[in-house]
């Protein structure tokens, strides 16, 4: 279906026509010109002169959030904010309350060939794993993580809650998202594994988490790795 702005332009065009089709040695040359100089400068032109170009303009030069016509190309990926080591774990008011420890999970895909100025880096994710346990009152707790799987004490699994995974393409939350600008992806994500210990309970936590930034157009190939751990006991908050 042909947009409001082009049969504008139709117009716009026709009109142009039929005047270039006066000759401008008739008697009415004059005037014919005085008219077309009306025309091209009165404010309802330059008007429709914009909404044309800004249809041009949407048609050959996507969003920010666009990248379908940007060149498609292998990225390189470093984080701009990821934990290492051991986190510990404190008690936080946030979220009705928990025994555990914040952190945040930042990084950027850039273009592998750095002459590439123009560079699709859709392809850049991030994935997060996890292993441990949860123990309240010297029992371990089952705790289900990403697609319903059970929280193992020695193998990593995709981490992530609500039937997604951090880094997940398309899961609008803030705690995972990606940020695509020209020949750039950011990621962003935030987690904050923790335990609810009541007075007079005591609770441990004992996690270790691995996060790869990867780029699935080479196959998910390996970009970064950090490893870090959440680790504390606490005999419930009073």
């Amino acid at each position: 279906m042909m947009q409001k702005a082009e049969k504008q332009q139709v117009r716009v065009q026709t009109a142009s026509r039929q005047m270039d089709g006066l000759s401008m040695d008739s008697p009415y040359g004059d005037r014919i010109a005085q008219l077309q100089s009306m025309i091209d400068s009165s404010p309802l032109m330059a008007a429709q002169r914009r909404k044309i170009e800004a249809v041009a303009q949407r048609e050959v030069r996507p969003s920010a959030n666009v990248t379908q016509l940007a060149t498609k190309c292998n990225v390189k990926g470093e984080f701009t904010e990821i934990p290492s080591g051991d986190l510990g774990a404190e008690y936080s008011p946030l979220f009705g309350g928990k025994w555990g420890k914040m952190f945040n999970m930042k990084a950027e895909f850039t273009p592998e060939d750095s002459s590439i100025t123009d560079g699709d880096c859709s392809s850049g994710e991030f994935r997060q794993y996890v292993k441990g346990k949860f123990v309240l009152n010297d029992k371990t707790l089952k705790h289900y993580i990403y697609d319903g799987e059970e929280l193992d004490e020695s193998t990593y699994k995709l981490d992530g809650p609500y039937g997604h995974y951090y880094g997940e393409k398309g899961w609008k939350d803030g705690a995972s998202r990606y940020i695509y600008e020209n020949n750039k992806t950011k990621f962003n994500g935030f987690d904050y594994p923790g335990l609810r210990v009541e007075k007079g309970e005591s609770g441990e936590i004992d996690l270790s988490f691995k996060a790869n930034l990867i780029d699935t157009r080479q196959g998910g190939k390996i970009l970064a790795e950090s490893l870090w751990t959440v680790k504390g006991a606490s005999e419930g908050e009073k």
